[in-house]
């Protein structure tokens, strides 16, 4: 399935028919994605147990509630910010032809997929 592609870095490459410096360059930026994302994921599991903790209180404060609530929202930002910029920086090293193979596949998966997500 398209999904399956996108988060496949070999058949990502494979559909895309990327040069060997292509491939190095993809690397080099799934490296760095991995940096930025990987610590976010992390404090995400925290920020969504305090959030619930918050939740779970006897009396839960509306403000305390909210601004765990906030804090989880704004790391997923950060995730998917970090996503965006891969997906500039990936767009950016492709031939007009594998743009458009690349932007079809990203479509696909999003009416499969059901969202923005």
């Amino acid at each position: 399935s398209a999904a399956e592609i996108l988060q496949n870095p070999r058949l990502l490459a494979r559909y895309l028919k990327l040069t060997p410096e292509q491939v190095t360059t993809m690397q080099t930026l799934l490296k760095e994605l991995q940096a930025t994302v990987k610590p976010l994921r992390e404090a995400q599991k925290d920020l969504y147990r305090a959030y619930h903790a918050e939740l779970e209180e006897a009396n839960p404060s509306a403000c305390d509630v909210g601004a765990a609530a906030i804090a989880l929202h704004e790391n997923r930002e950060k995730i998917k910010d970090a996503f965006e910029v891969f997906d500039q920086k990936f767009s950016a090293i492709l031939t007009p032809e594998q743009l458009a193979k690349y932007e079809a596949l990203k479509e696909a998966a999003r009416l499969l997929g059901g969202g923005d997500e």
